[in-house]
């Protein structure tokens, strides 16, 4: 078992990044998903997929959310250059903290006391969170709106939910279920989600973000498919942020053919 308030208490977490790449435009700055591990006390490091369960059901998930927040905020004081080469940082945030009125006022205060970093944001929510919570997902947009942060909805498509709640949430990302695009060159009807995923974003204003994207001939599919950008393995494996030196990007698939790890560090 992990002891989450034991590792909160003595900071046992460390940032790490996974870099999220346009397809079909050019970026100067690099857009990141901020990620997390756990470091325990005889250096072995803990996957989310142990440890966040855990901290849901102890009530733990909104305080593991603040310490993200506060220490990806401090990282991008201390490395204001970075930060402000960078094109967007994108933070998950938890189905319970959405619901924690506490959490929120918590976090609506810590983002307005860093006017220089936030317009940076982009907050991630899971797609069963937004339409499950749907007026917290509303209050949540209020919050970041005026700071001029970004809001992402995370796992798309992986429900049963209609498309009605999107009339309500002006979200700016729709991050497609991995399930969509691991075998997306061969699965015609994974071509036809995405493209009407993509047809949806062109109509209704968001950019689509495809998950997963573990060779570069998903990345070229996808790319012809009209999806905006990607992130997964192909592109770069979850790098700790204490190693990020730059934050300027450059093109992931390029014309010719060779293989290059994204970013250089």
């Amino acid at each position: 078992s992990v002891d989450i308030v034991g590792a909160l208490a003595l900071n046992q977490f460390e940032l790490y990044f996974q870099s999220i790449v346009p397809l079909n435009r050019e970026e100067s700055g690099l857009h990141l998903e901020i990620l997390l591990r756990m470091v325990q006390a005889n250096g072995t490091i803990v996957s989310p997929a142990i440890f966040l369960p855990a901290a849901e059901r102890y009530n733990l998930a909104s305080k593991i959310d603040l310490w993200v927040i506060d220490n990806l905020l401090k990282w991008g004081g201390c490395h204001l250059d970075i930060w402000q080469q960078l094109d967007l940082v994108s933070v998950n945030l938890s189905a319970t903290s959405l619901g924690d009125f506490e959490f929120m006022n918590s976090l609506e205060m810590r983002l307005m006391a860093e006017p220089e970093l936030v317009d940076k944001l982009c907050i991630e929510i899971t797609e069963t969170a937004a339409v499950s919570q749907l007026d917290q997902a509303t209050k949540l947009l209020d919050i970041l709106r005026p700071l001029n942060c970004k809001l992402a909805l995370d796992d798309f498509g992986a429900g049963f939910s209609s498309f009605a709640y999107l009339k309500r949430l002006n979200v700016d990302f729709v991050k497609v279920d991995g399930q969509f695009v691991v075998n997306i060159c061969e699965d015609s009807a994974d071509q036809a989600i995405v493209k009407s995923i993509c047809q949806l974003g062109q109509d209704m204003g968001f950019d689509v973000v495809a998950e997963f994207v573990e060779s570069q001939d998903i990345g070229r599919k996808l790319q012809a498919l009209g999806v905006d950008y990607a992130q997964g393995y192909a592109i770069n494996k979850p790098i700790r942020l204490a190693e990020l030196t730059s934050g300027l990007s450059r093109p992931w698939l390029e014309k010719r053919e060779t293989f290059a790890a994204y970013p250089q560090l």
